[in-house]
């Protein structure tokens, strides 16, 4: 079952950040010029620029102690790993976006603390307004780097705008004739340490103003503080607006409009292999709790097997799945399943998941799907009462001294001029001692009982550190089903656009899980994400 959902284009969207990170570790390696530590996250002096309430928000928090070339310097390194050259690219595409050649630009004098936000349009339909905030590594980079950047400017016939607010200077520019693609951007340099970029002067402007507004700016957000000392530690933390979830990471909207979403806030990690991702969802209203059936689910586990594909674990399979319930896991989780399940061949898949009141396992094996649910549910019974409606009757048949329950028809069929008897198919059933096996077809039941599971249990062991943690929804996917969840997913391909050629071969893996939590006094939704690079 492809489980392309919400969850899996959310952690997605943020590969072109892992990447940026991924070749600072690896480059880090080899020039001990960087301290790139996955620690307690704490805020940028730049978040005092940026309000409580933005469309997105990035703070890019490593630390550098030696040198001014080191993103120079990484982009250098090793240039036969397809990692660091990607990394590369979408640094010079995301700066080429706001008109900057980071080569030539930034390079020489740019620190690696970098933050970015994304402000709500002025109106609907409009593009969002940004600021950005650049760190500089010496007293000189960023004043230097403001005299060449707006002297050509002025050579191309700019019509440059200074201004002065509270003894902070902002040039802007008006229209450049002579660059027909030339970006609108105003600057403003604070203490010839932090250049601050935006789209609009007025923007730059209000950035100014609320620096002084504590209880206005990120930095003087208390609560913001108290999330991140929830999250993960890691390297960049991430917030994102009701808004943007549903515009542009197709959220569920029902999730906003019946459980007053307050936002996501997120921290990112980069080892040499993974891109981990530890977000909160957090709501103004409480959402409900939901029966964790613990036993049942391990016995699940214990039972897999196979050279499985991918795997996806659902825990109180009808509650999650509870049409009437507007509990934002429940929708966040719903749609999209039951949205892939209506795409599957036949009823069998959607008839066992609508009637299990346990927990269940999905398995994708390479001949076919595999569903784990206990004996007690779907009861037998019912599902016969479903197939005889199809007219399909239930059989036995034995394979290998193993007993196999069978749901299927006779049908005719036409080869040639003549007619023949075909069977039609509707479900295997395999029992267990504890737990019923349905499988799409006898070979992917026969795949069950191989060896492979570990390599799926190794991604969500890694995803949830914690023994006493059992989320009500998991995800494990290999190479293969990962990328087939990104090929056609909008966003993915404009970052594709960024860099000029296909990511598909970095991607080796996903696993996500998500889960309630208690957060200030009130159940929140966490999600964690791995993505596994080369």
């Amino acid at each position: 079952m492809k489980v392309r959902s919400f969850l899996i284009a959310l952690t997605s969207a943020f590969i072109f950040l892992a990447l940026l990170m991924l070749g600072l570790d690896k480059a880090m390696a080899h020039t001990s010029q960087v301290s790139l530590e996955n620690k307690v996250f704490k805020l940028p002096k730049t978040a005092q620029f940026f309000p409580k309430e933005t469309a997105l928000t990035l703070h890019l928090n490593a630390e550098s102690n030696k040198t001014p070339q080191y993103f120079e310097d990484s982009a250098h390194l090793n240039k036969t790993k397809e990692s660091i050259q990607v990394s590369k690219k979408i640094i010079d595409g995301l700066f080429a976006l706001i008109g900057l050649d980071f080569d030539a630009d930034l390079a020489e004098w740019i620190s690696p603390q970098i933050s970015l936000a994304l402000l709500e349009p002025d109106k609907p339909g409009q593009p969002n307004n940004w600021v950005l905030g650049i760190s500089s590594l010496d007293q000189n980079g960023a004043q230097y780097f403001l005299q060449r950047f707006w002297q050509k400017k002025a050579l191309a016939g700019a019509n440059l705008k200074i201004a002065s607010n509270d003894g902070v200077i902002i040039i802007s520019d008006q229209k450049v004739p002579l660059e027909s693609n030339s970006k609108h951007i105003s600057t403003a340099l604070i203490n010839n340490q932090l250049l601050l970029l935006a789209s609009k002067k007025k923007v730059l402007e209000r950035s100014l103003t609320i620096s002084q507004l504590p209880d206005q700016n990120q930095l003087g957000d208390e609560e913001l503080k108290r999330t991140i000392k929830h999250l993960k530690d890691g390297v960049a933390f991430i917030t994102i607006s009701p808004q943007l979830l549903h515009s542009l990471f197709s959220l569920p909207l029902k999730v906003n409009q019946d459980s007053n979403l307050k936002g996501l806030n997120a921290s990112l990690r980069s080892t040499m292999e993974t891109i981990s991702f530890d977000g909160i969802f957090q709501f103004v209203n409480p959402i409900e709790g939901i029966e964790n059936k613990l036993d049942q689910s391990i016995s699940l586990i214990n039972e897999a097997g196979g050279p499985i594909e991918g795997l996806a674990f659902l825990n109180s399979t009808s509650e999650l799945l509870s049409k009437s319930s507007k509990d934002p896991l429940k929708q966040l989780i719903r749609k999209p399943l039951l949205d892939n399940l209506y795409k599957t061949k036949g009823i069998a898949a959607k008839a066992i998941i609508g009637l299990d009141e346990g927990p269940l396992l999905w398995i994708k094996e390479p001949q076919g799907w595999v569903l784990g649910t206990s004996q007690e549910s779907p009861l037998l019974s019912i599902i016969d009462k479903i197939f005889m409606q199809q007219k399909q009757v239930r059989s036995e048949v034995i394979v290998n001294n193993q007993v196999f329950q069978i749901w299927s028809k006779l049908i005719a069929k036409r080869i040639g001029n003549h007619d023949t008897l075909d069977t039609e198919l509707g479900v295997i059933l395999s029992q267990g001692s504890h737990n019923n096996w349905w499988g799409e077809n006898l070979e992917s039941l026969q795949q069950k009982q191989e060896k492979g599971l570990f390599l799926r249990q190794k991604q969500l062991e890694k995803l949830n550190q914690n023994p006493e943690s059992h989320p009500f929804l998991q995800l494990a996917l290999n190479s293969n089903q990962a990328k087939q969840q990104l090929e056609n997913w909008h966003p993915w391909r404009l970052l594709q656009a960024l860099t000029g050629n296909s990511l598909q071969e970095i991607v080796k893996g996903l696993a996500l899980s998500i889960d309630t939590d208690w957060f200030e006094g009130q159940r929140a939704i966490h999600l964690r994400a791995n993505i596994q690079i080369a």
